[in-house]
């Protein structure tokens, strides 16, 4: 006998937990920080510009919300697909470059105090929101797409991991018309008279 103890359930556990949580939580409470004072310094810079190209003064204040919501929009998309593939990890990342530059330009815009009056700055004023909704909507559609992939590859390892039944035995061959397996005349004979055809010759 071995009256060593025996340690049950010791598993080596991570001495750096906490910290790493801990940091964690101080990232992620300074990047809701940052957002947060990005949104309210770059409001006036979209809405002065929205001014500018001629929309009214109610409808221009919509202009910085849809900026902001898309980019959380883009945030929680490139952290949700992270895992999926090039295609839609290139497209989420593309979708939230593009909302930044948006918005950088516009605050720079607004900073340098050019003024956008042009008949092109109208255009282009008129034209994001649907740009914007285009955007959003093919996030969508990416993250369903990922979603039912993930749900599929799910189900698949529950399906391997399920125990398969043990193999049947072999039956036996049947005849030639599915019956049970056809006898010789030889063997009929032998097993009605009890003994072999060889010493039913002998004895007569």
């Amino acid at each position: 006998m071995n009256d060593s103890p025996v340690t049950r359930g010791a598993r080596p556990g991570d001495p750096h937990l906490r910290l790493r949580l801990a940091a964690l939580i101080a990232v992620i409470a300074g990047v809701i920080l940052v957002a947060a004072a990005a949104f309210m310094l770059s409001y006036a810079g979209i809405h002065q510009i929205a001014l500018q190209a001629g929309v009214s003064t109610t409808l221009a204040r919509l202009y910085p919300l849809m900026f902001d919501a898309m980019l959380v929009v883009t945030c929680a998309a490139v952290l949700a697909l992270r895992n999926a593939g090039w295609g839609t990890t290139f497209y989420v990342w593309a979708c939230l470059l593009l909302v930044l530059a948006a918005v950088a330009v516009g605050d720079a815009l607004h900073a340098t105090g050019v003024q956008l009056t042009g008949q092109a700055a109208r255009a282009a004023i008129a034209v994001i929101p649907w740009v914007l909704l285009l955007m959003g909507f093919g996030i969508w559609l990416a993250m369903l797409r990922q979603w039912r992939r993930a749900r599929a590859a799910a189900a698949s390892a529950r399906r391997s991991r399920r125990p398969r039944p043990p193999p049947r035995a072999r039956a036996r061959s049947p005849g030639r018309w599915g019956g049970p397996p056809r006898q010789t005349a030889r063997a009929q004979a032998a097993r009605a008279g009890g003994s072999t055809p060889c010493c039913s010759g002998m004895r007569a």
